[in-house]
């Protein structure tokens, strides 16, 4: 999702807002409730992008929605976010403030596809060789995808790491295409 500058200065000032109240594992726990409802229902993302919505109806909504699910500190910001008639920006303030708090604790997300369910000893072993390249915390998330036969492929930051069988047969392929062409 693009973030905004917009999105950065609320999601900036949440932060801070959290630390100061000393919040921020609560108002984490908020923000990761509301960017899963904002991922699951395409009816609460129109319902904020929709410009005709009045925005104390916007407010309304969203904190009967979110209600004893979501503590004071983010229900005020809420509150004032519509207020502001920034509503629509509430995903992508969330992914900011997800952005912020990653590059405070030193973490990366990372994406870990592999052809076959992976124990927790190899889920280890592969965290932390990421960690290892990265300099990072992983916080990884695993995927299944059995075209990839054996190994796997992650995607961490701006880096893509394909350590699969299909990979290495892809590669494979191209070099005795390229030599029979020769």
């Amino acid at each position: 999702m693009t973030q905004t500058r917009a999105a950065q200065r609320y999601a900036k000032a949440i932060l801070e807002i959290a630390k100061e109240e000393n919040a921020q594992e609560t108002v984490t726990e908020d923000f990761k409730t509301i960017h899963g409802a904002l991922q699951n229902s395409p009816e609460l993302r129109r319902l904020l992008e929709t410009p005709v919505i009045d925005e104390r109806v916007k407010e309304s909504l969203l904190l009967e929605i979110f209600a004893g699910k979501i503590g004071e500190v983010v229900a005020r910001f809420i509150g004032l976010l519509t207020r502001k008639g920034r509503s629509a920006d509430l995903a992508s303030i969330t992914d900011a403030y997800f952005h912020l708090l990653d590059a405070e604790q030193n973490t990366v997300s990372a994406v870990v596809t592999t052809a076959t369910p992976l124990s927790a000893p190899q889920q280890q072993e592969i965290e932390q060789r990421l960690s290892a390249i990265s300099g990072k915390t992983i916080r990884a998330e695993y995927r299944l995808d059995s075209s990839l036969i054996g190994g796997f492929r992650a995607i961490f930051g701006d880096t893509m790491m394909d350590a699969s069988v299909r990979h290495q047969l892809d590669r494979m392929h191209d070099t005795l295409l390229q030599g029979s062409l020769n």
